[in-house]
């Protein structure tokens, strides 16, 4: 008996051995399992994460082709309609044309907005991309992880709806894994989400009121022609030439304005880094590799005195086309009617003189735009055509002749002078926006060695651009030098150093800082009034004018864009 109790005991003992193993091993299989679908779950995070990025840097270049294809088509409207000769300045023509101004530039701030959000969504995400293949290195690292290749559809709509899916997506598994920073970076994408949806919303309404007023102003140069009180070619001629002059005029104003700015925060900028190396050798921080700025510095001297010299020419040929005009229309100027050339070039006059204030505003970032709107502009600065000069011996023989003469090669000129001026202008920015990014990295690298964190105080300036895995290039990365900066913690005097210089205030003070605001005020007050006491003509018709400046007024406001500087060679 006692054998046969000893035997069940030994059994019942090896059972429950074997059963308490059975429930560890079950159990450490269930932890097992339930890692595993975390990681897959953290794994298609990472993959979603990346795709998002890809779908917005997509819909940014789908945003800008549409751009540049509105651009194109708005210029070949506008020299159309500059084709009309004096039907063009029929009051109805001229009505029509302000309301397709304003439309396209209504169109441009709204497409320019969608980029701007989807730019914002594929740096945000690719920031967050970053923190959690930091925090789950385990994961990332596995050779099935791999990253995302974005989709080839060339419809904005199309891509869109992807990125909204794929965002869904990142939002559901992100909370239920703990996403690092989860709620910081959803409240971030999900405002710029919503911009770039209104922008898409706006963009579809505006195309088609655009193309309707494109149409509507064409017939109204048909109407005008038919009419038999079309204004006198004299005075169309001379309308059309203080347009010329004017714009012309403003554009060197306000690049007289940029160009001293620019100085200035090279300036700026090279006194920095250079008490920023200083520093980060006294601290034993290693410092990067900052980019001369020594050469830009002769290109944007180069590029003031080019200005100045186009300018004064621009003057001097505007003075002597107020004395021509005058006796050109000695015998209209007997009427009682008058008409002020204040033509469709108004709402685009006040674009350029307000993007010199923005220019400086937004740390000169934006000179694309600026370039953008110039060239939209500039399409008015044409030759006086070859058919009129045939008219000017009945106007005044010989001196009329030399006059268009003069003015046509002062336009010239003034055409070569700001493509070349703006090249080199935009490439010195280029060079300053970089070293910007290279002493906000080293302000980082400072603040974190201050708090004794050495991850970040080691981490690389330089991240190389994506590669898609068809081999092209990753429309969310610019350039192979870009420098990436991420949202670091930056000590507060040195941002505000930054900024300083970044304004072009060099005095402690900010003595330099409030000049120059007056400076850019005066300016800009100068070139309006060079429009309002322009030449009077008068003439048998009053033509309406139609000053739209509230829509364009939304337009100017360009905000700071992230910055991505390329290292480009000045010539």
């Amino acid at each position: 008996m006692f054998l046969k109790h000893a035997v069940l005991l030994s059994f019942a003992l090896v059972l429950e051995s074997a059963l308490a193993q059975y429930v560890h091993h079950s159990r450490l299989a269930y932890i097992y399992y339930k890692r595993d679908q975390s990681d897959m779950q953290k794994c298609a995070w990472l993959h979603d994460a990346d795709l998002a990025r890809r779908h917005a840097g997509t819909a940014r270049r789908l945003l800008n082709a549409t751009l540049r294809k509105l651009t194109s088509e708005h210029t070949s409207f506008v020299a159309e309609v500059s084709k009309a000769g004096a039907a063009g300045h029929h009051p109805g023509v001229v009505q029509a044309l302000e309301k397709a101004k304003k439309i396209y530039w209504e169109i441009t701030e709204q497409t320019k907005n969608g980029m701007r959000a989807a730019s914002d969504i594929s740096t945000e995400t690719y920031s967050w991309w970053l923190q959690a293949v930091d925090e789950w290195k385990s994961v990332s690292r596995r050779n099935d992880c791999s990253l995302a290749y974005t989709s080839k559809s060339n419809h904005f709509n199309t891509v869109r709806n992807d990125l909204e899916e794929t965002m869904r997506l990142i939002i559901k598994v992100g909370k239920e894994e703990k996403a690092p920073h989860f709620d910081a970076y959803i409240a971030k994408i999900s405002a710029s989400m919503e911009s770039l949806k209104k922008a898409a919303g706006d963009i579809d309404r505006l195309t088609k009121e655009v193309e309707n007023a494109y149409a509507a102003t064409k017939e109204a140069i048909t109407v005008a022609e038919k009419e038999k009180g079309v204004l006198d070619e004299k005075v169309v001629v001379a309308c059309e030439m203080e347009k010329k002059l004017n714009i012309m005029k403003d554009t060197f104003t306000a690049l007289t304005n940029v160009t001293k700015h620019v100085i200035k925060v090279e300036a700026g900028l090279a006194k920095l880094a250079k008490e920023l190396r200083v520093r980060a050798k006294d601290a034993g921080v290693d410092g990067i590799d900052m980019t001369d700025t020594k050469h830009a510095r002769g290109v944007a001297s180069g590029v003031k005195a080019d200005v100045s010299s186009t300018l004064q020419n621009i003057v001097a040929a505007e003075h002597d086309a107020q004395q021509k005009f005058h006796e050109l229309l000695a015998d209209g100027m007997r009427n009682d009617k008058k008409l002020r050339c204040t033509g469709s070039d108004r709402v685009e006059r006040a674009v350029l003189l307000r993007m010199v204030a923005d220019e400086r505003k937004h740390h000169l970032d934006d000179f694309d735009e600026w370039r953008s709107a110039t060239n939209v502009m500039w399409q008015a600065v044409t030759n006086v055509p070859n058919s009129l000069r045939t008219s000017c011996e009945k106007w005044g023989g010989a001196d009329c002749e030399k006059f268009l003469a003069r003015t046509n090669s002062v336009m010239e000129s003034a055409r070569q002078s700001r493509v070349s001026v703006e090249t080199r202008l935009e490439n010195v920015i280029k060079v300053l926006l970089k070293v910007e990014a290279e002493v906000k990295m080293l302000m980082a690298r400072l603040a974190a060695k201050r708090r004794g964190d050495t991850n970040i105080a080691d981490i690389p300036s330089v991240q190389k651009k994506h590669e898609r895995d068809d081999g092209e290039t990753d429309d969310a990365a610019e350039d192979n030098n870009a420098v990436f900066v991420a949202d670091y913690e930056i000590a507060d005097s040195d941002r505000l150093d930054l900024e300083r210089a970044m304004m072009g205030v060099v005095s402690s003070e900010g003595e330099e800082e409030e000049g120059e605001q007056a400076e850019l005020g005066h300016g800009s007050v100068s070139a309006m009034k060079s429009a309002k006491n322009s030449v009077t003509i008068t003439v048998a018709v009053a033509v309406p004018v139609v000053v739209v400046i509230i829509g364009a007024a939304t337009w100017f406001v360009l905000s700071r864009r992230n910055q991505v500087a390329k290292n480009v060679p000045l010539d």
